[in-house]
């Protein structure tokens, strides 16, 4: 849209061309061009800086650190930024994130909520696993550098041709120190999760957040994907191994520290979306659910008993295309790969009496 009255015309080099009707509140965005012609997006807090000169202060450069330290990689790269002047409007100059990367002429990058609807609600399996791979890559890039984003929605994830690009920092947590200003900006409580006592964000909250929004854009619904489906393998038909569908359920875990790191979930999708390595790498995921779903039905069998069986057979599966009993052989609990607590009896898994076991204890 075009500008208003009370927008500025320049902002440093940048001459300000248009005004976009989207973003965050209390973020003005802007399509701009400098002397060389470069197209840029600059965010100015222009109402909020007239009545809270240090907190426009602070977002911006917030702002700025985060893609200073990303670097153009899976997020904007950083263009300019003036937040140190008194009285002078702040604002944080970014690439803009082209559809596709490599043409300028090309639209917008569309957030999630767009890609989904462009696809009439259901995202094909290829499309899903790159952005899965992209977004998860992009987090476990921030958490590496020290930053917690703190505030994953649909619209702070835009989807190239080639990758994706986190936008949205201005109340990021750098280095362990918190934003004080997380509620200036709206947050959906959809993709957080749930936070009775305060805690500040952890890259755990994080991945939360990453989990939450790929079951939902799974599901086709922008909703809480545990309030949707109260157990877990909940989508009735997920279009993804079950593998990357449990590593993805794990993200929501209540405890923290049973939930997978970025670096693990990028991992997960890496092997989902094939390579020489992904079988292999796929059992040893599959093992280490075994071991993790053990120890918790050792302690509630009533809940777990029955997804660990399921787990078991599933392993067995994969054991089984390794070439029969000679796999179980070296795969069995004196072997290497093998699962405690699994029973392995003339290179077959008694898995019928587990799974009636299992059955039994919970009921």
């Amino acid at each position: 849209m075009e500008l208003l009255p009370e927008d500025p015309v320049r902002l440093g080099r940048f001459r300000l061309r248009a005004r976009s009707a989207h973003g965050w509140p209390h973020l003005t965005m802007y399509l701009a061009e400098d002397e060389d012609g470069t197209i840029a997006t600059v965010r100015a807090p222009v109402m909020l800086h007239t009545r809270d000169p240090g907190t426009a202060r602070d977002l911006v450069r917030t702002e700025a650190e985060c893609l200073m330290r990303m670097q153009g990689t899976h997020a904007p790269a950083l263009l300019g930024v003036a937040t140190l002047t008194t009285g002078e409007l702040p604002w944080v100059a970014a690439s803009c994130v082209h559809r596709r990367a490599d043409a300028p002429s090309s639209p917008p990058a569309p957030n999630l909520r767009a890609v989904l609807d462009e696809h009439g609600g259901t995202v094909p399996e290829e499309l899903f696993l790159r952005i899965g791979l992209g977004l998860t890559e992009a987090v476990a890039l921030a958490h590496s550098r020290g930053l917690v984003h703190g505030s994953l929605s649909p619209l702070a994830v835009l989807v190239t041709d080639r990758d994706v690009r986190l936008v949205g920092w201005a109340t990021a947590t750098v280095d362990g120190v918190d934003s004080a200003h997380r509620d200036v900006l709206p947050l959906s409580d959809t993709y957080l999760e749930a936070d009775d006592d305060g805690r500040s964000p952890t890259p755990q909250s994080d991945v939360y957040a990453v989990g939450a929004l790929l079951l939902a854009l799974l599901s086709g619904r922008w909703s809480d994907p545990k309030a949707d489906n109260s157990e877990h393998g909940p989508l009735t038909n997920p279009g993804i191994g079950p593998v990357l569908l449990r590593t993805l359920w794990r993200c929501l875990e209540h405890d923290p520290t049973r939930r997978p790191s970025a670096a693990d979930l990028a991992e997960a999708f890496a092997l989902a979306s094939g390579g020489p390595t992904a079988d292999r790498a796929s059992k040893e995921v599959v093992a280490e659910d075994v071991r993790r779903i053990r120890d918790l039905a050792r302690r509630d069998i009533g809940t777990y008993g029955l997804e660990f069986a399921r787990l078991l057979l599933t392993f067995s599966n994969q054991l089984a295309s390794m070439g029969g009993a000679g796999g179980f052989a070296r795969c069995g609990p004196g072997g290497r790969g093998g699962v405690p607590g699994a029973a392995v009896g003339g290179g077959r898994l008694r898995l019928r009496p587990l799974l009636d076991w299992s059955r039994r204890g919970s009921q």
